[in-house]
């Protein structure tokens, strides 16, 4: 199978997966957020933050590293599993102590600290669900995590539904997490050991320095990347208290969740990536450039709905409480279209083994975002942040660019970008002609006219005409079309 034919698949399975996985997520956060209230949403938030930061210890990359080499050589899957599975198991019990250590020096509430240990539980589960999949993405088989985020996210759904519904209360919801969770893990196993390994209980344990060498430069890259878009709700939590956290988080949950569309292209393109840097450097770098116009492109529709329906956005889901939030979502839709972008450009640094390049980016990154978030916070709470995390994004733009220019090849942003930037402004103009319309109306003609002057200004060639049509419906067309723009290169 071509690798464009595999994208589209992987794409395809993994959208609506997303889509389904995304809409139970947004009925749930509303269910919560609407019983619980804004201060105990906010403890919820923490939580889970306060653990994103720690899970790291529990994967240092490797997750990562399994889905590059075992795209690159089947032949160690059992290798690889077996030993990093063994890996993993030593580093959560750590995990697990430092967890508990951390939470209880830092004097929260009792209550904060259920539900942390709860939250903790349920993700560490999580992380060993997702080094499966990591399998199935390396053969490119993202049907089966498809499967697993439809069962896993509506069975989460129907027990928050029933916790809340019985008038239970924020624990209970922790304990609705992890058996969600222990669905996911036991359904993952069953199918890396049915279709892609059976490992023998041999061990090699002098591979592992050089699996963790090889994997913490990706796992250093996750911890910064998550310090800097983290660390702004827990210096919230401290300074302003866990309401502010609430409405902070309610906008972060909005954009997150829509994050998905580059997150499942990069998923899909990575293992293919990965590939194509050792066989064929000119495929690659075709796929990279058109990735890079069709995720801006992407983006500037859901940035302008966002700003323009943010109100009737936060109102719907999270209720009257939160109405702080309508002001950090206009500002965090910025944050959307640097996102999508910097999604290829990090992840062409990791194709091409060049992750240690990506993991100083960050770096510099979190470091400008901490120091932000703690001058801004104090003085303009939830604005501040949302300031210092659009800022710092572009921040890592320009980094990420620079890179891949220095290490890779010069992306051509000018061709890429120039026309779909015309389209842009020509939608703004839209937007302030008629921005007297009703919200919803308004959204729906800005998305019209920016298609219209991508189309008019020629953002859109040929090849991506034909794309655009078979994507999702024919895939021996698409292994043409990409073949043909190949061959007239």
């Amino acid at each position: 199978m071509s690798s464009v034919k595999v994208i589209s698949k992987n794409i395809r399975s993994l959208f609506f997966a997303q889509i389904v996985t995304m809409t139970a997520g947004i009925i749930m956060t509303m269910f919560i957020a609407r019983t619980l209230g804004d201060a105990n949403y906010g403890k919820l938030a923490f939580s889970q933050t306060f653990i994103s930061l720690l899970i790291i210890f529990a994967d240092l990359g490797l997750n990562t590293f399994a889905t590059r080499e075992i795209s690159r050589y089947k032949e160690l899957t059992d290798t690889y599993f077996k030993n990093i599975m063994i890996i993993k198991i030593i580093l959560s019990i750590f995990t697990i102590i430092l967890i508990a250590s951390l939470i209880n020096l830092l004097n929260y509430p009792a209550d904060t600290v259920t539900i942390v240990y709860l939250i903790g539980i349920s993700i560490l589960l999580n992380n060993f669900s997702l080094f499966f999949r990591s399998i199935f993405r390396a053969y490119d088989k993202m049907e089966y995590e498809a499967f697993l985020n439809i069962t896993t996210s509506v069975f989460k759904l129907g027990l928050v539904f029933i916790v809340l519904h019985q008038g239970y209360g924020l624990i209970e919801i922790g304990y609705a997490f992890i058996a969600a969770e222990i669905l996911n893990f036991v359904l993952s196993f069953i199918i890396s050991i049915k279709k892609f390994t059976r490992p023998k209980l041999d061990i090699d344990v002098s591979i592992w320095k050089d699996i963790l060498i090889q994997a913490i430069p990706y796992g250093i890259t996750v911890f910064i990347g998550l310090i800097y878009l983290k660390i702004d709700i827990v210096i919230l939590s401290m300074i302003k208290g866990y309401a502010v956290v609430g409405w902070y988080e309610a906008s972060c949950t909005i954009i997150y969740a829509l994050v998905f569309i580059p997150t499942i292209l990069n998923y899909a393109i990575f293992p293919v990536t990965s590939r194509l840097f050792i066989t064929s450097r000119d495929s690659m770098k075709t796929v990279t450039e058109r990735l890079l116009k069709y995720s801006f492109i992407i983006s500037v529709p859901i940035l302008f709905t966002l700003i323009i329906l943010s109100r009737d956005i936060i109102l719907l889901i999270f209720g009257e409480k939160f109405e702080s939030s309508i002001l950090i979502l206009q500002i965090m839709s910025l944050y959307i279209s640097f996102r999508f972008v910097n999604y290829v450009l990090g992840n062409t640094l990791s194709s091409i083994n060049k992750e240690p390049s990506r993991t100083f980016c960050a770096f510099i990154v979190a470091t400008v975002n901490i120091a932000l978030n703690v001058m801004l916070i104090p003085a303009f709470s939830y604005t501040g942040a949302a300031v210092t995390t659009v800022v710092t994004e572009a921040l890592l733009f320009v980094l990420y660019y620079y890179y891949n220019n220095r290490l890779f090849y010069k992306v051509p942003l000018k061709s890429l970008f120039f026309k779909p930037i015309i389209a842009c402004f020509c939608t703004m103009m839209i937007v302030i002609v008629f921005n007297w319309l009703n919200p919803i109306l308004l959204a729906a003609l800005s998305t019209a006219c920016f298609i219209t002057a991508l189309i008019m200004t020629g953002a859109f060639d040929d090849y991506d005409k034909k794309l655009a049509k078979t994507l999702f419906l024919d895939n021996d067309l698409i292994g043409k079309v990409f073949k043909n723009e190949r061959a007239g290169d």
